[in-house]
């Protein structure tokens, strides 16, 4: 059994899509993922498809219209075929379904006014695909990749064994984005007993001027780490040593959840109780989506790290 899978979402969309990605491998013989480039290369490297190819090439421009030859000989090779998309009855699936019979559209969003996770609702879609759904959402870091997090750690000052904390300030979108001065003034409370050592994130998708703030604060404080552009097998690696992580509502704060660290996520206008990051770690500092993330201080999310982090002692 030869499996394709065709997603359109951005990195914390794909990973909500996690739970189903790993009942359709482990229901396949050999499970293939088309998804935006960098998502479907970590994918692959994490074990959890077989092989990935880049959604964005031209090869895939013809699901939209009318199937061209080389597709059709792609897809041919293939038993079955789901396709992620927001949009309800996608025309890639329906072009899809001329060459792959047995193709399954799942939509991404639930239907507005419900407030059923969006991975619960993913799932609900495939019940009668037969497949074997796992709990477990967490991702695995290759041991290489895991080797060259601690060598950058150790040879940024942090050693084994020291308290290590990641931030990621930023967001894809403005309005779901905490005041980085508010992190500044978090990081500076959680540094004050001179212990703890900081991962600052920033990527291609933030601002320049958020991430010249980040780099100054990096080249100002001590025991502070800026991870800049790093591609997201090493970025998992260096979550997968933090002992907690504080971020905005971002597809990075989706990707700390499945990496069994503590996980605070800040959300404004979004609803957690849709968008909450998978993962056993993951708690929200909330708005109840009728608010601004701004509304929320420092003092909220240093209570929240504070009980996340006696219950993560507890269990």
């Amino acid at each position: 059994m030869k499996t394709f899978i065709y997603h359109d979402g951005a990195l914390g969309d794909l990973l909500l899509s996690l739970p189903c990605l790993k009942a359709m491998k482990s229901g396949s013989g050999r499970v293939h993922l088309a998804a935006r480039s960098d998502v479907a290369r970590f994918l692959r490297d994490a074990g959890v498809v077989d092989a990935a190819i880049s959604s964005d090439q031209a090869l895939f421009s013809s699901l939209y219209s009318s199937i061209d030859s080389r597709l059709r000989a792609f897809l041919s090779g293939f038993d079955r075929a789901y396709v992620f998309s927001s949009g309800e009855n996608p025309a890639s699936a329906a072009a899809m379904r001329t060459v792959i019979p047995h193709t399954v559209a799942v939509r991404t969003i639930p239907p507005e006014g419900s407030r059923t996770h969006a991975a619960r609702f993913r799932l609900s879609q495939l019940h009668s695909e037969g497949l074997l759904f796992e709990e477990s959402a967490m991702l695995n870091v290759p041991p290489g990749k895991r080797k060259a997090a601690q060598s950058l750690l150790r040879e940024a000052g942090c050693n084994p064994g020291r308290r290590l904390i990641a931030v990621h300030p930023g967001s894809g979108g403005r309005s779901k984005r905490w005041p980085f001065d508010r992190y500044c003034e978090l990081i500076e409370g959680l540094q004050s007993d001179g212990g703890a050592f900081v991962v600052l994130f920033t990527g291609d998708a933030e601002e320049r001027d958020l991430r010249d703030e980040v780099r100054r604060i990096a080249r100002d404080r001590k025991s502070v780490l800026h991870a800049d552009g790093i591609e997201l097998m090493s970025a998992a690696a260096l979550l997968s040593y933090c002992g907690l992580y504080i971020g905005n509502d971002s597809g990075f704060s989706h990707l700390a959840g499945m990496l069994a660290c503590t996980t605070i996520v800040l959300f404004g206008p979004t609803d957690p109780l849709v968008w909450k990051p998978l993962g056993p770690g993951v708690e929200v500092v909330s708005t109840c989506a009728i608010g601004p993330v701004t509304q929320i201080t420092a003092g909220d999310v240093i209570a929240k790290i504070e009980s996340a982090v006696a219950r993560a002692a507890g269990r």
